[in-house]
């Protein structure tokens, strides 16, 4: 059969859709929830985040506008930092993007991962791609001459953006948790520094400021030292006590009594917890900054960042010989 042919061919229904649903719509009480929380997808692109998690948008939207809301009494409330508010602007953010309010991509969703394959529809493309990128991309590995590797470890995918740019600054990899980490990505950072040849590991930590928070970074620690036997220096950046004041942080709730850690966090800190969406941008990559100061060799990174540029003067004088020598090539096919 033809491509026209099999395009017109009917395909066997394998899923009978049952009843009707209908789009979620938004309520006149809901306007001013949706207007603040258009202005923080607004203010955010412009800060270069064309998208962020609901869970980002709930704590902006209930630290810094505090709109109105109608309850289930017909009462008049100010947004907070409850569940029901955030179920709230779930149901409202939904309905905003059914309606062509918001975009489809201004709202992220890092749990759901999209799985795709490079593939080209002829090789004049793949060729004219390749000539492009051609000794393309090149970056020195500014961390070569440390003697400690460093990588980061976040509690919550959510937080990826935020401090990608600072990783990206200095080249240190990141691997992001959803919750407690299991032992194969661990088994995996702790091979990456057998083979980088550094004589410590020296995980930067960033956690929610609650029970699993804390307990996760004695887990990571113990993985480290008690089962893979290597010399490992944890450092915890935040969420830590101090930054709870310092940063007039909110509450994001109570502690879970089922947590593990659950009892030695209340009777040293208290019920109240706080997360890590809950910090500014700014402040979350200045903890993070400031403790990859506080032990990177800065003087052995300085001298990686100066050979970088004579390192990529050179791959583009050979870059250049290479395309002049090239030209009118013609593919055959």
């Amino acid at each position: 059969m033809d491509t026209e042919g099999r395009a017109n061919q009917r395909l066997p229904r394998s899923l009978v859709l049952h009843g009707e649903r209908d789009l979620a719509t938004i309520s006149k009480w809901d306007t001013e929830l949706l207007e603040a929380a258009k202005q923080v997808l607004a203010d955010f692109a412009a800060k270069g985040f064309p998208e962020l998690s609901i869970r980002k948008v709930h704590y902006e939207v209930g630290q810094h506008h505090k709109p109105r809301l109608r309850n289930k009494q017909r009462e008049w409330v100010t947004y907070s930092l409850t569940n029901n508010c955030y179920q709230r602007l779930d149901k409202v953010l939904l309905a905003a993007r059914h309606q062509g309010i918001i975009r489809w991509n201004q709202i992220s969703d890092d749990t759901r991962p999209f799985i795709s394959w490079a593939i080209w529809d002829n090789p004049q493309d793949f060729v004219t791609l390749q000539f492009e990128k051609f000794l393309s991309g090149y970056k020195r590995n500014l961390l070569q001459s440390q003697s400690d590797y460093f990588i980061v470890l976040g509690e919550k995918s959510t937080i990826g953006q935020f401090i990608q740019p600072v990783c990206a600054e200095y080249q240190i990899p990141i691997l992001l948790q959803r919750g407690f980490c299991s032992g194969r990505p661990l088994y995996e950072v702790v091979e990456r520094f057998r083979k980088s040849g550094c004589k410590r590991l020296v995980p930067l930590l960033m956690t929610d400021f609650d029970p699993p928070g804390q307990e996760i970074n004695n887990n990571v620690a113990f993985y480290m030292e008690k089962i893979h036997k290597v010399p490992c220096y944890p450092i915890q950046v935040g969420i830590k006590a101090n930054h709870v004041q310092e940063f007039n942080l909110p509450s994001g709730g109570k502690a879970k009594p089922a947590s593990p850690g659950y009892q030695r966090f209340v009777d040293t800190y208290g019920h109240d917890i706080r997360e890590l969406e809950s910090m500014q941008t700014a402040d979350l990559q200045a903890i993070l900054r400031s403790a990859i100061d506080s032990v990177l060799d800065v003087e052995a990174f300085n001298r990686e960042v100066r050979q970088s540029y004579d390192d990529n003067v050179s791959i583009d004088h050979t870059r250049a010989e290479i395309m002049a020598a090239a030209r009118g090539i013609v593919l055959k096919t």
